[in-house]
């Protein structure tokens, strides 16, 4: 993996490191979380992202998964954004939205804090809803976060398509921000992929802890992400067309 400061040519992904302060907020800056504030002209920025991150399997299988927290972790999600509209979240696990709304999208809303919060809706409706307003955004739109060292990228690039197609039938998104967050370690085809089904960015983790150390003490957890030399010239020879 290639990580520059500045963008080439044309640049083929960019890329910002994250770590997770606790399981549900994930943070992007540049210092460790000992380092005194920034008393100079330029103080670092920090990003909170409120998110939630949901295996597909691990000690778990997918149902049962869905069953004893997906399913109340959306359903709790969607009513707190309701009755505070400055809250926002985050969500990149599509197979369990896919399937959440399989099995409740077309219910209407009854929970106990939603008394007396809006009018009556099923629950696809307040998704796009929410949407509409900005106070939920879906990033990613992969079916899964794919593996990254075993998966193929025949494998990898036929779970975005079905994720995307979802997306795009049941809600009309087309994200541009790619999310890695669980993955252990990244291969330099995820940036070819991701930049070629159109992805401007991508958040990923689970760097080596080292490396991660080095960026978060420089400054640098966001750059660029190279595909390699070739693909470079390429994307060059393309833009000179264009022009």
């Amino acid at each position: 993996m290639e990580m520059r400061r500045r963008a080439p040519a044309n640049g083929i992904l960019r890329i910002s490191w994250l770590f997770v302060v606790v399981a549900s907020l994930v943070v992007v800056c540049g210092l460790p979380l000992d380092s005194p504030p920034s008393q100079g002209k330029n103080p670092l920025r920090v990003y909170m992202i409120p998110h939630s991150h949901c295996d597909p399997l691990w000690r778990l299988d997918f149902i049962g998964y869905y069953r004893s927290d997906v399913r109340a972790i959306l359903e709790s999600v969607m009513v707190n954004l309701v009755q505070d509209r400055e809250r926002k979240f985050t969500w990149g696990d599509i197979s369990f939205l896919s399937l959440w709304m399989a099995d409740k999208g077309d219910s209407v809303v009854e929970h106990e804090q939603w008394k007396n919060t809006t009018d009556t809706m099923t629950w696809k409706e307040l998704v796009k809803d929410l949407l509409s307003r900005g106070q939920l955004e879906i990033v990613h739109g992969g079916f899964v976060q794919h593996d990254e060292a075993l998966s193929s990228l025949e494998g990898a690039l036929d779970q975005m398509r079905l994720g995307l197609q979802y997306l795009a039938s049941a809600f009309g998104l087309r994200p541009r921000i790619a999310w890695q967050l669980d993955n252990f370690g990244h291969v330099t085809s995820t940036a070819l992929l991701l930049r070629r089904l159109g992805f401007h960015s991508l958040l990923a983790s689970r760097l080596n802890q080292q490396t991660l150390a080095k960026l978060r003490s420089a400054r640098a957890m966001e750059g660029w992400w190279s595909a390699g030399e070739e693909e470079e010239e390429e994307e060059r020879e393309e833009g000179e067309k264009e022009e």
